[in-house]
């Protein structure tokens, strides 16, 4: 009698260990669920971006040089934007630079920290999707020289950023790890020029031939916007995300892009792309510093008078 109730004691036992072991399980599936229910699909934490919305009022646009919301920028800037294979590109909300060709690159970045900042600032509220900067009236002929134009922006515009990142002094900007940040928001950019071909992903389309582009997009708005999580994958036959559905347009137009095979990789390699954007090079456009480009310039100019 004694072994019978000490074996049904040790049943017992075990089957409490079972159904607390399920219950713990199914807790920590509650809790995931529920985490899940307030995030987005691509890891956006939508009460605690709300309550960044709410802390981030607009600027005053009245305190501004010149109004970005309607500017001449954005209307050369207009036939990417509309031609373009982007879903949300006809859509998007966008500010414009207002650059000036009797200043150098470098004046005309620095120039624009006061309106790049305040749109950092309005973008949450007015619902802003993108900044486009405009490299007016220079004839860039190779990605490399395109590049050091890019260089020399995202080098000033960091410079002024309000949190002091100067994420363009980083010592890895070619790594994984690496974005460009202003304010502490990350920032996926996308730049276009008339060096690229019409089968290019950055094909100009009938945008001003005197003209380059840099696009800024906060990288929250995709999560906004309901993009899926990035991913190597596409369903390129039959495309039923939206990141599938950009992919395919591209192809399916004749401007393709290079997928990078994992979702870890340097964002730094996409910013400015290679003629030939599947033959595995890449424009290290971040290795020479503006001051060093300037100083190249000078003394080619004196060669060129001498």
């Amino acid at each position: 009698m004694g072994t019978f109730l000490t074996v049904l004691l040790l049943f017992f036992c075990v089957l409490l260990g079972f159904v607390l072991a399920a219950l713990i399980f199914i807790r920590a599936k509650l809790v995931a669920i529920e985490k899940k229910n307030a995030t987005d699909d691509v890891g956006l934490d939508l009460k605690a971006f709300k309550e960044h919305m709410r802390s981030r009022k607009p600027a005053n646009l009245s305190e501004l040089p010149y109004d970005p919301s309607a500017t001449d920028c954005l209307k050369r800037f207009k036939p990417i934007q509309n031609q373009t294979h982007c879903v949300f590109a006809k859509a998007a909300k966008l500010w414009g630079s207002d650059y000036d060709p009797e200043l150098s690159v470098r004046e005309n970045a620095q120039n624009h920290v006061p309106v790049f900042k305040a749109f950092v600032q309005s973008a949450p509220a007015l619902r802003l999707d993108g900044f486009v900067f405009e490299l007016r009236c220079l004839q860039p002929t190779t990605p490399e020289e395109f590049g050091e134009l890019v260089q020399t922006v995202l080098w000033e515009l960091s410079c002024g950023d309000p949190k002091q990142a100067r994420c363009m002094s980083k010592s890895y900007i070619n790594g994984r790890g690496w974005y460009w940040e202003f304010n502490d928001d990350s920032f996926f950019l996308t730049t276009f020029s008339p060096i690229y071909p019409s089968t290019h992903p950055r094909y100009c389309f009938d945008a001003s031939e005197n003209s380059s582009w840099i696009l800024f997009q906060p990288e929250w708005n995709f999560a906004v916007q309901g993009l899926p999580p990035d991913t190597p994958h596409t369903n390129w036959d039959h495309p039923v995300t939206v990141r599938d559905k950009i992919r395919a347009g591209f192809k399916n137009n004749g401007r393709p892009y290079r997928v990078p095979p994992t979702t870890v990789y340097p964002p730094s390699e996409f910013i400015v792309l290679p003629l030939d954007v599947f033959d595995g090079s890449v424009v290290a456009w971040w290795k020479k510093k503006p001051y060093q480009v300037e100083q190249e310039n000078e003394q080619d100019q004196k060669q060129k008078t001498a």
